[in-house]
């Protein structure tokens, strides 16, 4: 029994920590960000903003409490999107001198030239990787 009791806790500390964390990202958002007009889904881009600003501020009370380092949460966050699968693609990896590269082709015949677009990633070594940024 007091096992269910331990549970408990945890699980009402953790929830209140989590409402907290959203409370202050929507209070933050409200007051610090202005949408402008002419966005066609305003909505969807506040809630993802409200995420990104959780996410934000937990890695930034994970680094000051010595739990974790924020570029380490979010990179684990970044990971955790799993990214869409387009059929009419070919998708392989490769690694030249050591790097990793995604190719991307079409399936079917093209007749036209090849014409291809380098992607760089940002993250300035720290945050994201090939699998992150391929959405």
């Amino acid at each position: 029994m007091d096992f269910f009791w331990v549970l408990l806790l945890l699980w009402t500390i953790l929830l209140t920590g989590f409402l907290l964390l959203a409370t202050w990202a929507i209070h933050y958002h409200i007051a610090h960000t202005e949408i402008p007009s002419g966005i066609s889904e305003p909505f969807q881009l506040r809630c993802l903003h409200c995420l990104l600003i959780m996410a934000f501020g937990l890695a930034h009370i994970l680094k000051k409490t010595h739990l974790w380092t924020d570029y380490k949460f979010l990179r684990l966050a970044m990971a955790g999107i799993p990214p869409l699968k387009n059929p009419q693609l070919s998708i392989k990896n490769l690694s030249f001198d050591g790097i990793p590269v995604r190719m991307y082709q079409p399936r079917g015949s093209c007749d036209k030239g090849w014409r291809g677009i380098l992607y760089f990633h940002g993250g300035i070594g720290l945050y994201g990787s090939i699998d992150a940024y391929e959405r």
